[in-house]
């Protein structure tokens, strides 16, 4: 009679533990695991932020409290607290956001996931301590990484216009038997 007892008390324990415990430490196992390489910000990190980050946490937009511009607001971390555990991946929340898990809490909240691979290369990244070189500023747009050109306008054969889109467009107007405006 006892041991039934014993053992009913135990089952019971067991599947509230097993009720109670959080979810995230069986999906952690199924992360992406982090490249197995030295992370370039500039190459590897930068590109990915922008395009699926800087939309809605950079640019003065802070969705949920969180904004990426620079490291030091990625440090600061969002309206539920820090975001990013530097040096630990496994247990930073940005990785179960990007890895696309729990669809309920995925980043970004629509359209593509990131693949494994830019999860990999985000994780690598955290893992060596969210290198975030100085100057680089997610809130600023690219600029192009183009010299200005000179550009030769040429003569004004058939108008006689001095200016100098008139003359460029001469050529096109009379290609394509326009008469100039």
């Amino acid at each position: 009679m006892r041991n039934r007892k014993y053992f009913a008390w135990m089952g019971f324990f067991l599947l509230v533990g097993m009720i109670l415990t959080p979810q995230t430490r069986a999906e952690e196992a199924h992360y992406p695991p982090a490249a197995n390489r030295t992370v370039s910000f500039q190459k590897d990190i930068e590109p990915v932020l922008r395009q699926n980050c800087a939309k809605c946490h950079a640019r003065g937009k802070a969705e949920g409290g969180f904004r990426m511009d620079v490291r030091d607001l990625v440090l600061i971390g969002s309206n539920t607290g820090r975001v990013v555990q530097t040096g630990d991946s496994q247990n930073s929340y940005l990785t179960h956001l990007i890895s696309g898990l729990d669809s309920s809490v995925r980043m970004p909240p629509s359209g593509e996931l990131l693949s494994e691979e830019q999860v990999g290369l985000i994780r690598a990244w955290i893992d060596q301590g969210l290198p975030w070189p100085d100057g680089i500023n997610l809130g600023r747009f690219k600029e192009a990484e183009l010299e200005p050109r000179e550009v030769i306008v040429p003569a004004a054969k058939a108008i006689h216009s001095e200016n100098p889109v008139d003359r460029l467009l001469e050529s096109y107007f009379q290609k394509n038997e326009i008469e100039f405006p």
